[in-house]
């Protein structure tokens, strides 16, 4: 074989081993980006397995920790309180709603009881004093004339309420219309037909017949332990010094007061805004609506995060 031939043949082989070498490196490259793309897989489901554990744990404790805590105030004129203080600067806590409505009546009897034992204790001449101070009413003098409720502060825009309001109109009836009562109110909590669970005393205060000037509003915030769900509402008159009940006004008598839309604000944050921006100018934005599924909220935003990687590695 001529020296041209050889040298041809030499560069021959140079150039088919040159051409193997780059497809070994094309597929170490493949092996590459195909190692990164099963971890970026992996890590995805870790995420999501770890995410959805967390969700029913977080799911799981809400329900055992049986703590809830609402604030509530009176939003009435002040003319109208006995007292005569500001009562939206007096705002009381309610926690662990463990009293039903049945325990509340029952010792109101039972306090009136003690405190009629205490009053034969005392002598003639002061307990004439005090009845003729009394005026008498009876349970037909009273009546709720409107009652409804309003849905004011919802943080994560998911239609459920942490803050809402009761009002409602109480007035005395077949009696002089410039006759007077000092009352105060009860109010009740029901989740989806359960037991009425107390939540609310008002202050005391005065009612003038049927005037519609005395209407009495408590504004109240569920702060703890209440999951999203639909309560009712129910309101008991007393007239201040008598353990009976003059009116009731609920759910049954006025829709407004039916199926209020509400959760406390550990299931009701603000959204949560995530926003990206690209190389080339370019951005998107993602908001993820947290609350009462904000574990889904942040899943749903590991699982976009990973993906977009997962989609630039390979």
């Amino acid at each position: 074989m001529s020296n041209i031939t050889k040298q041809a043949s030499l560069q021959n082989n140079v150039i088919i081993h040159g051409t193997k070498n780059h497809g070994i490196k094309k597929h170490g490259t493949k092996n590459i980006l195909h190692l990164a793309a099963m971890f970026s897989l992996k890590l995805i489901v870790t995420a999501i397995v770890v995410l959805t554990f967390l969700l029913f744990s977080y799911s799981s404790f809400a329900e055992q920790v049986n703590t809830t805590v609402i604030k509530s105030y009176d939003n009435t004129q002040a003319v109208n309180a006995v007292n005569n203080e500001d009562s939206a600067n007096k705002t009381t806590t309610t926690s662990s709603l463990n009293r039903t409505r049945d325990e509340v009546t029952k010792q109101k009897i039972k306090q009136a009881r003690e405190q009629s034992s205490d009053f034969n204790s005392v002598n003639l001449s002061v307990k004439k004093s005090l009845k003729t101070s009394l005026i008498r009413f009876y349970e037909d003098n009273f009546v709720i004339y409107d009652g409804y409720a309003q849905l004011i502060e919802d943080s994560d825009g998911d239609s459920y309420y942490q803050t809402f309001s009761v009002t409602f109109d109480a007035d005395l009836i077949y009696v002089n219309p410039y006759d007077q009562a000092v009352v105060y109110a009860e109010l009740y909590l029901s989740g989806n037909g359960g037991p009425w669970l107390h939540y609310y005393s008002t202050d005391s205060f005065v009612i003038h017949g049927e005037s519609t000037d005395d209407a009495f509003e408590v504004v109240s915030t569920l702060e703890q332990g209440f999951n999203s769900n639909h309560y009712d509402v129910l309101i008991d008159l007393y007239v201040q010094g008598n353990p009976n009940i003059m009116t009731t006004y609920s759910s049954d008598d006025s829709n407004s007061l039916y199926a209020l839309p509400l959760e406390s604000s550990d299931y009701d944050p603000e959204y949560v805004e995530y926003v990206e921006i690209y190389s080339d100018g370019y951005y998107s934005e993602t908001y993820i609506q947290a609350g009462s599924n904000s574990l889904i909220g942040i899943l749903t935003m590991v699982a976009l995060l990973l993906f977009r990687q997962f989609k630039r590695a390979s």
